[in-house]
């Protein structure tokens, strides 16, 4: 079972390390069943299969042990992916190397939550940004058989197509892939661990309490220690660091260690397992009820507990609510009739509701509601789109306001997120539109741009909140 470190390569030369590296024969050149060995009382990628040639055909020559791709492109031919062979040491990829595969019971150092699997080292840092490379490394590990992929990085907030389209690539190969929920202290959705598929791993304290940096909310699968979490560093050496950083790497070790003993099941076999044997803390985390995940990870629950059971839920966002008016001009006139699409993304990773109901309500009287209800099929753990859901009609006389909604959702299930949204249009647009943000906040200048148009006998509509339709 390999589990690949996509990172800041890892100093494969480790005591804790070397045994576990996985090796890529491949490119066993010279047929003696190892691409790494113990030659005059050292360790070494064995002469033998370092050629110059792509043995395996896969694209990477004498990837005997992984790759490097940042040095790849800039100083070596990328064959040694061990952070001391270039501008390092880069500790990083080191230390979750050892949290997932640290070699277990050879009486030195750490021992990994995985109990001897294999790990990848994969470099994909130049020193100050672990991303630059980092979707590179996720294709190759999977695209070279890694089980599961640890990424303890992120490249911000914003969605990628491009991001999504390889990480979905890796996942149909039938690689487990874990993000770190990124060290933000924020509900924002952190990228790559948002996207459909992706295990988006928080960090916990000692006592099961969520560590003060870590990201949580909708889009965070479960929950793993985090501080103080003590593992292997260049140069021999071992540090306690804090971090999702840490987080990740031990749930990616986690998911090694069931597959090496359940070695038959399916990836959603190992991912149910997973998530439905976590601890519940909820209730030491009374500020953060279902922004952990399914909780914190439990690997001796993990491999015992049978007919594991895991509650059924919806975790919803609305995205990219969408207008078409009957003239197509984009403005919400009076005598109009409107239609509303929008997307809904499920994050949770076991819910699928087969007849969930969405509704669209407004108490604005100029505003009628044509067609306001629709029963959808969510799956798990994916967005599906609804074009053209609802429908209404502006009244012939209404003048220039600001018409509020909210779109309802009910199911059987229990909906943790997204049961409702809410959002303004605006109706009949005519003269200035003057936003103000939240009233008596501040003040900004709102009001009084508001009074001077007004006293200059301009039409205005004042608001404090934005419309969807600007």
């Amino acid at each position: 079972v390999v589990v690949a470190i996509v990172d800041t390569g890892a100093d494969w030369l480790h005591p804790d390390l070397t045994e576990n590296c996985w090796q890529n024969l491949g490119e066993d050149a010279d047929g003696d069943g190892v691409t790494l060995e113990f030659n005059n009382g050292v360790w070494e990628r064995d002469p033998d299969d370092l050629n110059g040639i792509d043995d395996d055909g896969n694209g990477y020559i004498d990837d005997v042990i992984g790759w490097d791709f940042h040095e790849a492109i800039s100083i070596d031919d990328g064959s040694n992916p061990d952070p001391l062979w270039n501008q390092g040491p880069f500790e990083h990829g080191t230390h979750c190397a050892g949290i997932s595969a640290g070699r277990t019971n050879n009486d030195i150092g750490i021992s990994s939550v995985s109990w001897n699997i294999k790990y990848m080292p994969i470099q994909t840092d130049d020193g100050n940004n672990t991303v630059l490379y980092g979707i590179d490394g996720v294709v190759y590990a999977a695209e070279n058989g890694a089980d599961v992929i640890s990424c303890s990085w992120y490249h911000g907030y914003a969605y990628s197509q491009f991001e999504n389209d390889a990480i979905q690539y890796a996942i149909g190969l039938g690689s487990i892939v874990c993000f770190a929920a990124s060290n933000d202290n924020s509900a924002d959705i952190a990228f790559p661990g948002g996207y459909p598929g992706v295990i988006s791993v928080a960090a916990v304290n000692p006592d099961d309490t969520r560590a003060s940096f870590s990201n949580y909310g909708i889009a965070v699968d479960i929950a793993a220690p985090g501080v103080s979490i003590l593992s292997t560093i260049t140069n021999n050496n071992y540090a306690s660091w804090n971090g999702t950083s840490m987080a990740a790497p031990m749930v990616a070790g986690l998911f090694g260690l069931l597959k090496s003993y359940q070695p038959d099941w399916s990836n959603d076999q190992l991912i149910e397992q997973i998530i439905g044997t976590a601890d519940d803390i909820d209730f030491l985390n009374p500020d953060f009820e279902n922004a952990l995940g399914s909780g914190r990870i439990n690997a001796y629950r993990a491999l015992i507990d049978e007919n594991v059971e895991v509650p059924q839920e919806l975790r919803l966002e609305f995205r990219d609510i969408a207008f078409e008016d009957e003239n197509a001009n984009g403005a919400i006139e009076a005598g109009e009739t409107v239609s509303i699409s929008f997307s809904l993304r499920n994050y949770a990773y076991l819910g699928t509701d087969n007849n969930t109901t969405i509704s669209l309500i407004t108490f604005d009287p100029d505003i009628e509601i044509i067609s306001g209800t629709t029963n959808v099929s969510i799956p798990l753990d994916s967005q599906v789109d609804l074009d053209n859901v609802f429908e209404f009609r502006v009244a012939e006389g209404a003048e220039s306001h600001q018409a509020f909604f909210t779109i309802e959702v009910s199911s059987d299930m229990d909906i943790t997120y997204g049961s409702e949204t809410e959002f303004a249009i605006a109706v009949a647009p005519s003269g200035f539109f003057v936003w103000e943000g939240e009233a008596g906040v501040g003040d900004y200048s709102g009001s009084y741009i508001r009074d001077f148009l007004e006293g200059m006998n301009y039409e205005v509509t004042y608001s404090n909140s934005f419309p969807s339709t600007f």
